[in-house]
């Protein structure tokens, strides 16, 4: 289970899912203070990332039912990006004009969904190749 490559992306996928609540601007910027449901969606919806992410990893034996799961939580990263864009972009936090140390902060805020995502393609992709792997040796023994 640890060794495989699937396990280390979807761990990435789940580190940069923790670090985005705890972000300056998404927890106490611009669009927290305008928004009300802002921090309180980020943070189901990260809730609820994490631990399918953390659970897929231990769904090894059943490969079909990891890819499954793992497909649904590639559409559950897309939602938070969306989720987390969509209110930074309403609360005018995206705008990169002007002088100040806080950019650093928007760009990670942006990055780390995009870093998720690719997490999540490569292990679903891993998972196919292991799907695959694991039919072809049938076929030989056969």
């Amino acid at each position: 289970m640890i060794q495989r490559i699937q396990t280390v992306h979807l761990l990435t996928a789940a580190v940069a899912v923790v670090i985005i609540p705890f972000l300056d601007i998404v927890s106490s910027g611009v669009a927290a203070r305008s928004q009300v449901w802002f921090v309180p969606a980020i943070a189901a919806i990260g809730a609820l990332l994490v631990v399918g992410l953390l659970a897929s990893v231990f769904l090894y034996a059943n490969r079909r039912r990891q890819l499954r799961v793992v497909a649904a939580l590639q559409f559950g990263v897309i939602l938070l990006a969306a989720v987390e864009y969509g209110g930074l972009y309403l609360a005018g936090a995206l705008r990169l004009t002007g002088s100040g140390s806080g950019h650093i902060d928007v760009w990670i805020a942006v990055a780390l969904p995009i870093v998720s995502y690719v997490g999540v393609a490569l292990a679903r992709r891993a998972i196919q190749k292991d799907i695959d792997l694991v039919r072809s040796m049938d076929r030989l023994r056969d």
